[in-house]
Order: C-alpha cells, then sequence, then structure tokens
C-alpha cells in the first residue's frame, strides 16, 4: 500500500475507525489513509458491490435507467449525481491503453483511425488504434486533426510496447498527412503502409502482405454507437476522454466475454473435459 498523498511505501498501523476499518499513517508526510481513501468507494455509506453494479449499469446504460434498475432490485435509491461521481472516478483510474499477452515473436501489424465527434456543438477528433487480432490498444479525443495528436496516440501504445520489448513492423492509416510524421515514434523498422477499405498488396521483410483498413474502420463503427448515447454529458475535452476510456472497457469485457465462451465451447467437444466442466459447475 502506498501514501495517496506523497506515494511512499513507509506506512504504519494506526487503529481503527468507528465502523472497523483499519486506519493507517504514513510516516513521512503524517496523512492517515484507509483502504478506501482515493478510491471510488470513499466516504461512502453504500456497500462496495451496489456501487460495482451501479458503475457497469452506468457504462451500459443511461443514468436513469441505472437508477432504475437500482431499485427494482434492491429497493435502493441513489441521486442521478452520485451514480456520475462514482462513475467519474472510476473511469479516472483506468489506463489509457491496453496491451493483450501476444506470444514470443508476435509480428505486430497495428491499424490507426481518427473520426469526427462533437463537444458542446465543437468538433473534436477520436483516435483509436487497433491490432490486426481486432483488439484495441488505446483511444483518446483531441480538438486538433494533425500530426501532434496522432503523436500523442502512438508515444501511450509505444512506451507499453517498450516495457514489453515489442515493436511494430507494419502501421496501416488512411490518407491523413499527419500519420507520416507520427510514424516515426515506432522507428525506422515500423513499414507505413496507406490504405483504405481496398486491399492493397504490399512487400515486407521478403513476405507478401494484402492489408486493408477494416479493423480500425469497424472500431469506428462502434464506438458511433457508444458515443452518441452518451455524447450529451461531454461538458469538456477531460468528460469526453473519461467516457472515451468507458468505450475501452466495454469492448474489452466483449472480447473477454467472446474468448470465454469460444474456450467454454472447445471444452465441450472432449468428453473428459465436459466431465472436467460439470465438476467445477458442482464445486
Amino acid at each position: 500500500m502506498n501514501c495517496v498523498r506523497c506515494n511512499s511505501q513507509n506506512i504504519a498501523f494506526n487503529g481503527r475507525y468507528r465502523n472497523g476499518r483499519q486506519r493507517y499513517k504514513c510516516n513521512d508526510c503524517k496523512k492517515q489513509m484507509s483502504e478506501r481513501t482515493g478510491s471510488v468507494f470513499y466516504r461512502s455509506r453504500i456497500p462496495e458491490f451496489i456501487i460495482n453494479i451501479m458503475v457497469l449499469l452506468n457504462i451500459f446504460n443511461q443514468t436513469k435507467i441505472a437508477c432504475l434498475l437500482l431499485f427494482l432490485l434492491f429497493r435502493c435509491r441513489v441521486s442521478e449525481k452520485s451514480v456520475n461521481k462514482w462513475t467519474r472516478k472510476f473511469l479516472s483510474a483506468l489506463p489509457c491503453v491496453y496491451i493483450p499477452n501476444y506470444p514470443e515473436g508476435t509480428f505486430l501489424i497495428l491499424h490507426a483511425d481518427e473520426k469526427f465527434i462533437k463537444i458542446k456543438k465543437e468538433w473534436a477528433y477520436q483516435w483509436n488504434i487497433a491490432d490486426c487480432f481486432g483488439n484495441l490498444l488505446s483511444s483518446i479525443i483531441t480538438m486538433q486533426r494533425d500530426s501532434i495528436s496522432a503523436e500523442k496516440l502512438f508515444k501511450i501504445v509505444n512506451q507499453r510496447l517498450r516495457g514489453l520489448k515489442m515493436k511494430v513492423m507494419i502501421l496501416v492509416t488512411d490518407g491523413l498527412q499527419g500519420y507520416i510524421k507520427a510514424k516515426k515514434i515506432f522507428g525506422k523498422q515500423c513499414k507505413h503502409i496507406r490504405s483504405g477499405l481496398q486491399m492493397k498488396m504490399f512487400m515486407h521483410q521478403h513476405k507478401l502482405f494484402c492489408l486493408n483498413n477494416n479493423q480500425a474502420e469497424s472500431i469506428n463503427a462502434r464506438s458511433d454507437y457508444f458515443i452518441k448515447r452518451f455524447q450529451n454529458s461531454f461538458e469538456n475535452i477531460e468528460s469526453a476522454n473519461l467516457w472515451n476510456k468507458a468505450f475501452m472497457l466495454t469492448r474489452i469485457l466483449q472480447q473477454k466475454y467472446a474468448e470465454n465462451s469460444l474456450r467454454t465451447f472447445s471444452m465441450l467437444d472432449n468428453h473428459e473435459n465436459l466431465r472436467e466442466l460439470s465438476v467445477l459447475v458442482q464445486r
């Protein structure tokens, strides 16, 4: 556990609160805290599982519908202001990039694209970058459509890939000129291909490729459906990026659900795996 003020690990026990929760104290800055300090559950009397349910319902549905479902399920009334406050705290703690566990020696191909959105009747731009497997790696919203915004997106992904010791070999984008300058972030080994919906054939490292930018276009179509539902909640560029993190979370949860479903069907093909699955269910 680290201190929420100075990020120090010199933490000691310091008694308990009236509700029985453990109290901690930082020996460096003398800050007192608990496990809830700085989290979504800080200074909340509502149980944690209800807050978790409300945040997920608010992400997938409108706030009014989430409050109605909470009242029907648990007979608990919560204001829309509190639900939005919990959701903002939860989304602010989410990371800006998601990198799957790639196998060793994966030939990484990335697809990037941008689209128009509106924030308070002003045009903004959503930048998405995905891999060749359909995984959304990162997404940001900026007010400008230039190379600086593209570099910001690529830097977020490249820093994470460097920590995993992985390199991007091919980058597929549309005809925007800003990608040409921003591509340098991935290094000289990365080959930049400008392609749209039509297939483009090329040679790279003695291998023949035939690629288009359908991966990024499909993610843009899914983001349109999500962003339009919450577009009225965009107060500024910061709140728009918070709800953009919610779109990334929903995309990852959908992929995890699909992967688990495929694993379940693959287990059902074998009688031994079916027997093991029935034992796990009984437990």
